[in-house]
């Protein structure tokens, strides 16, 4: 049966981010050769030849100059007749019990033109040397192999050049990135006790590969599914890769790499040393499970009956490093514990629930989590609660829909298997608009205490009340403006403009004035007299804040004012399901007039036109006119805060919130 080379390498699945394979593979000849030696003083030299050109040219100065050949040396065994048969047959058996599949010298071709071998080798009581090239679509060719006679000291050179795309464009490597993966790939043959020196030459520099940062290096096993893993542990310094990295092996060498996202971003400290750890796993499982290029493992990522999973060594690998490094990981839950205590205690106090109701959630923050990111992972916690209870609520009504007789019993029982989770996120919820108006009260109170000019208090309190010179169809206004400061009903209006026109309120048809009362509320537009079901709600409410001081060059005072804009609404039509109706006699208006009562204006008004008094001179006045069914009451912008303190207290004690007075 014969072989089409050129099909095969063509077949050969090899993303570019593994462009530096076909040196492992080589490197790891050489590492071969060396131990069939048994000498000590075993050495490699990757040597990296570049394309200078652009740098002649001034060219591409940021970047590395592509690499264009790669030359691996080594004073190892070489490339005797026994090595050369098996290299000559494709899947050989050849070194098989190191692991070796007898492919990797295919990637030489998935990625250059060309690979020059040039061996000296020992051959009885003599040494020979052979040449031979290995390209495509024959394999070997140009083969020599004659007596050396000089200088008979072992050394093997194997020359990888013309990169092919699209590996061409990724042969930018620096030497110190090569040297780093060489020393990843190959970090065990470094730590054995005999084990050969290495380099990376590129031009000058000499980078020799070697492990100078380990701190510790300790062993683990575990066993999964009737098979036995072995994982190293080890501490560096200062890594490459700066990460906490696990590496999964086939046969000694690194085959999938993955962070370990329970691990911190940034490196652990050991006796004021900082370390990253990076966790090595072996396994005869692994072994049997890589494919021939040793970049993938036929392993199914999710659980099924009879086959080990990705999920499932993943989850016991994590559990393994938890373990390895339990101090650490304990110092560090602690400041992320403390860090989410002060974040549910100082900026989502509504929240505090969660921290109960979804532990193993919150003890899945990332450990160096910063403020913002544990608020962010608890507010979508929050969310999927939420969401949850409604479902839970859903449900459990669908189930009662769907029953003939009531069991008490039962509904018991689901009610207190359910309750909590169906009432916590909603009571959060609720908290969490409560804070909010805890926070416009006191903005309210700094207002007052700090409006040194008064004439900037009508404005101050107008813009934190309701934004000026807009108006809101009011499906959702109640979370746009904070007229429930005023009164509580305000806060459901249909629809509420200011300071607009009145011919311009959308609501009101044939009114031309031109007037703008600072606020108008309009409640329940069914206005016609034919309706006296929605005769309690055929409401409007202005709202007027007056600055302190006279008026100046006006006429008339505030309840004047009141007045004429009712009777120019009063004089209008409504819009009520599409029709235009005429307000009925029994459409009823309040006005509150929000101002300092420390005004001579105020004072002639309340005595022209005898207001009472609320209840003592602090709360105001008011007086009813019952030709325009009309409410008036006159409001001091201190009242409205006692009022918002009282009103809200018992939130705010059940939350711990109470407002300083101060």
């Amino acid at each position: 049966m014969r072989t089409n080379l050129a099909g095969r390498v063509d077949r050969i699945p090899l993303p570019a981010r593994h462009s530096l394979l076909p040196v492992f593979e080589a490197v790891s000849n050489s590492l071969h050769a060396i131990q069939a030696t048994g000498r000590q003083d075993g050495h490699i030299r990757v040597e990296l030849h570049r394309d200078d050109a652009q740098t002649r040219l001034g060219l591409d100065a940021e970047r590395s100059e592509p690499i264009v050949e790669i030359r691996v040396v080594d004073n190892g065994a070489g490339f005797t007749d026994a090595n050369m048969a098996a290299f000559d047959e494709l899947d050989t058996y050849h070194k098989v019990e190191l692991g070796a599949k007898g492919v990797g010298r295919l990637t030489w071709l998935k990625v250059f033109e060309k690979a020059a071998v040039s061996s000296v080798y020992q051959a009885g009581d003599g040494y020979r040397h052979r040449t031979f090239d290995f390209v495509l679509p024959n394999g070997v060719t140009n083969d020599c192999d004659v007596a050396h006679t000089a200088d008979p000291a072992l050394s093997t050179t194997v020359i990888l050049s013309g990169p092919r795309p699209p590996y061409q464009e990724v042969l930018r490597y620096r030497a110190t990135t090569i040297a780093a993966a060489l020393l990843r790939h190959f970090l065990f043959d470094l730590l054995a006790d005999i084990s050969p020196t290495m380099d990376v030459v590129d031009n000058s520099t000499v980078l020799p590969v070697r492990v100078d940062d380990l701190i510790v290096r300790n062993t683990g096993h575990f066993e999964l599914r009737g098979s036995w893993f072995t994982i190293e542990h080890l501490k560096l310094r200062s890594p490459e890769k700066r990460q906490h990295l696990v590496y999964y092996c086939a046969n000694g060498r690194p085959v999938k790499e993955e962070r370990l996202k329970h691990l911190p971003d940034s490196p652990f400290v050991d006796s004021d040393s900082p370390y990253f750890y990076h966790g090595y796993v072996f396994s005869p499982y692994l072994d049997v499970r890589v494919n021939e290029q040793r970049t993938a493992f036929d392993i199914q990522e999710d659980p099924e009956v009879h086959e080990l999973s990705y999920s499932e060594l993943r989850d016991t690998v994590r559990s393994a490093t938890s373990g390895f490094l339990t101090p650490q990981l304990a110092e560090l839950a602690e400041s992320r514990d403390a860090r989410i205590r002060r974040v549910l205690e100082q900026r989502l106090p509504d929240l505090q629930y969660v921290r109960e109701q979804n532990s193993t959630e919150i003890a899945a923050i990332p450990l160096d989590a910063t403020d913002g990111q544990v608020e962010d992972a608890i507010s979508v916690l929050h969310l999927r609660n939420q969401k949850a209870s409604r479902d839970l609520m859903s449900d459990l009504l669908r189930d009662l829909r769907g029953v003939t007789t009531l069991d008490l019993q039962a509904l018991e029982d689901r009610l207190s298997d359910r309750i909590e989770r169906i009432t916590r996120p909603s009571q959060a919820s609720l908290a969490s608009y409560v804070l909010y108006r805890r926070s416009i009260v006191e903005l309210y109170r700094e207002v007052l205490k700090k409006s040194a000019d008064r004439f900037q208090r009508e404005a101050a309190i107008h813009k934190l009340m309701f934004p000026m010179r807009t108006d809101l169809n009011t499906s959702r206004a109640f979370l746009d403006h904070n007229l429930w400061l005023l009164d509580e009903r305000l806060t459901y209006a249909n629809y509420i403009a200011s300071d607009r026109p009145l011919r311009d309120h959308e609501v009101l048809f044939d009114v031309h004035s031109r007037d703008e009362p600072d606020i108008a509320c309009y409640f329940n537009l069914g206005f016609s007299e034919d309706d006296p079901a929605h005769g309690d709600f055929r409401t409007v409410v202005i709202v007027e804040l007056k600055r302190p001081g006279p008026l100046a060059a006006r006429d008339e005072n505030p309840w004047e004012q009141a007045m004429r804009y009712i009777g120019d609404i009063r004089e209008g039509t409504w819009s009520e399901g599409g029709q235009k109706v005429k307000a009925s006699p029994n459409t009823r208006f309040y006005c509150f007039i929000v101002c300092d009562l420390d005004n001579p204006t105020i004072d002639r008004m309340v005595r022209d036109y005898q207001f009472r008094q609320v209840f003592d001179a602090t709360d105001g006045y008011s007086l009813y006119h019952d030709h325009f069914k009309a409410y008036v009451e006159v409001v001091p912008f201190e009242r409205i805060l006692r009022d918002a303190e009282r009103k809200h207290r018992a939130f705010f004690d059940r939350l711990g919130l109470r407002v300083s007075s101060a």
